[in-house]
């Protein structure tokens, strides 16, 4: 992966062309349409799969194997969800999935669980599983470490990862301080 924007253009979503780097799913019954991004090859971003069908389309329809959720007991109560239940019907999907809990909009939960998430998705990415990587709309926590591990992993340069999460999911807002603050500490070395 390239250093930053000048060095190189940013990787091609999965081989999907460039008139398909937003990608929607089918919308569940009675709801809106969700939008997930190809971050990467094998990174993609988005909102919470509240549905049995969304999940089911996650792995037919982009092969998704992967998921890593950073919502809080919070976000799940608030949504109506139990994450063990959601956990087996992931599991039954041959969807490997892990949660990183972090509170929203909440800087030292981002912090503290930062690495953790990052490892998350590191460790699925090394088993070579295509990973979904959510909060609850896929805006802020989720960004946040998708452009930690992009730092960390993928040898990105903090703007350049900014850049690339931000041109594949144009409404995300990582949390810049808490990323500078991560790799002051740190966070982007063994």
């Amino acid at each position: 992966m390239c250093a930053s924007p000048a060095d190189a253009a940013a990787p091609a979503p999965p081989s999907l062309g460039a008139s398909r780097q937003r990608l929607k799913l089918p919308p569940p019954k009675g709801a809106s349409r969700p939008a997930i991004d190809a971050i990467t090859e094998r990174l993609w971003l988005g909102p919470c799969p509240r549905t049995p069908e969304f999940i089911r389309s996650l792995r037919e329809d982009f092969g998704i194997d992967g998921l890593v959720s950073v919502q809080s007991d919070d976000d799940l109560r608030s949504m109506g969800l139990d994450w063990p239940l959601m956990w087996r019907f992931l599991m039954a999907r041959d969807i490997a999935a892990t949660r990183v809990p972090i509170t929203d909009f909440d800087d030292v939960s981002l912090g503290s669980a930062l690495a953790s998430a990052v490892a998350a998705v590191q460790s699925l990415h090394t088993a070579g599983r295509v990973t979904y990587l959510h909060c609850s709309i896929g805006v802020h926590r989720s960004s946040t470490v998708a452009v930690g591990w992009l730092v960390r992993h993928g040898g990105y340069e903090l703007e350049a990862a900014i850049a690339l999460v931000q041109q594949r999911r144009p409404q995300v807002q990582p949390n810049r301080p808490v990323l500078e603050r991560w790799l002051r500490q740190g966070g982007a070395t063994d």
